[in-house]
This record gives C-alpha cells, sequence and structure tokens, in this order.
C-alpha cells in the first residue's frame, strides 16, 4: 500500500465519521492504525538509517516535512543540483561538524530519490 493510499483511506474516514451515517468508533480505529503504520514506517526508517517517505527532511525549504509530502519539483530541483553521489560522499566524509553531518543527510536524501523516482520504472 502506498502512501497515497493510506492518505485516501484517511480523508475517507475523516468523512464518513462526520457524517450523520458514519460510524465514528471504526473510522477512528482505521485513523489510528494508518498513524501507527506511518509511525513504524519512520522508525523502521531511522533503525536502518534510511530515508524513507515517512523520514522528516533534515534542511532546506521543507525541513521538518515528512518526505511524501514534499513536491517533486523540489526533490527534481534539489537533484539537478546535488546530481554527484560520489562528490555528496567526499562531503560528508571530510566536511567539519554540522556540515559534515548535513551532507550525511545529503547522501541518504540523495539515495531515497533515486528509488522514490525509479519505483514506477520496475
Amino acid at each position: 500500500m502506498t502512501v497515497a493510499e493510506l492518505r485516501l483511506w484517511r480523508k475517507d474516514a475523516q468523512r464518513w465519521a462526520n457524517t450523520e451515517y458514519g460510524h465514528t468508533e471504526p473510522h477512528r480505529r482505521i485513523i489510528m492504525l494508518i498513524d501507527e503504520v506511518e509511525r513504524l514506517s519512520a522508525m523502521v526508517d531511522e533503525n536502518e538509517q534510511r530515508f524513507g517517505d515517512y523520514t522528516r527532511m533534515p534542511f532546506g525549504r521543507y525541513v521538518g516535512h515528512q518526505l511524501w509530502s514534499i513536491p517533486d519539483d523540489y526533490f527534481e530541483w534539489w537533484f539537478k543540483k546535488n546530481h554527484d553521489r560520489g562528490i555528496l560522499l567526499l562531503e560528508a566524509k571530510h566536511a567539519p561538524g554540522g556540515k559534515g553531518y548535513l551532507a550525511r543527510k545529503a547522501v541518504k536524501l540523495f539515495d531515497y530519490l533515486v528509488e522514490r523516482f525509479n519505483r514506477g520504472t520496475g
């Protein structure tokens, strides 16, 4: 199930819970389950030290937003500016202090974007 499908389920559950025909308890449970899936997915990504759809953007215009919610055009712009993974790795290895930390995050973002944009291409 994709992030978009989970979001659609959440939207539908919220909409139905707010109608006169809705049974709020089942819809509330659906929403709770979706929240738990997101939380667990973020934990798995963190434990595996990789970025996933629920990872929060560590820098830039969308800092703090979950990666699934950031528009593709922003990532395309970022990827054009940071298209060489080798350079990012060198920066991650040799940059001092905070710059090295951000460079390591940039490498993880690079890997996430490669996977994200190649998902549909098989």
